[in-house]
């Protein structure tokens, strides 16, 4: 149940990335382990402030979903990593943490949509991010009932999209393709939570209408 994500680089180092409670603490927080020549290492990655359970019974609405986790490594650079997820506690947006020197342990955080995309859990194209460096998001508000499995949550019709963002690329601010007003919540087109570069560009491309 809710499995951390594991990714390599192009050099073959392993990365996990997933949530737990620090010592000392009831507020979850993102962790990236990394193996760094003979040992492993634990880096937090997130900075929350609110805490929450998944005690009780049935399915459970996290605030928080799981993450996937991307890398780059190469002879002359120093080692990346971009962590993606969901978070309520900023407004249900999909967040990218991106740190382009896991050396240094400096994170950046980018929101990557204006609004809130539900309880959706994020997956990507593997394929792209290992011949373009893009990563390729299932974008789709979904909403998910808190300890209920009997009932259905009341959700109108939403369509799919594919949102596509570069990390560790300094490029022009988020643009946004013409999409239908029904379309999944627009990408943050300023603010970008990025200190001292401007924000990487992407798209947030349609793939379907409203599905029935």
């Amino acid at each position: 149940m809710n499995p951390p994500s594991l990714g390599t680089d192009e050099q073959g180092w392993p990365y996990l990335a997933s949530y737990w409670c620090p010592d000392g603490s009831d507020i979850p927080q993102f962790h990236l382990v990394t193996r760094d020549a003979d040992r492993w290492v634990v880096q937090p990655v997130t900075r929350r402030t609110t805490p929450f359970v998944l005690a009780g019974t049935s399915t459970k609405r996290p605030p928080l979903s799981r993450a996937i986790v991307v890398a780059r490594s190469e002879p002359t650079t120093a080692r990346a990593a971009c962590v993606v997820y969901r978070d309520d506690e900023r407004g249900g947006r999909i967040v990218a943490a991106e740190c382009r020197d896991l050396g240094r342990s400096e994170w950046e955080y980018h929101e990557l949509t204006t609004g809130s995309v539900g309880a959706w859990e994020p997956s990507f194209d593997p394929a792209q991010w290992s011949r373009s460096g893009q990563l390729h998001l299932l974008v789709q508000r979904v909403e998910q009932r808190d300890g209920d499995d009997q009932r259905a949550a009341v959700a109108p019709p939403s369509p799919i999209a594919s949102l596509i963002w570069v990390p560790f690329a300094a490029g022009p601010t988020i643009t946004r393709s013409p999409v239908p007003q029904s379309s999944p919540p627009p990408l943050r087109s300023t603010h970008a939570h990025r200190q001292n570069s401007p924000s990487p560009g992407a798209v947030l491309r349609p793939t379907a209408a409203a599905i029935p």
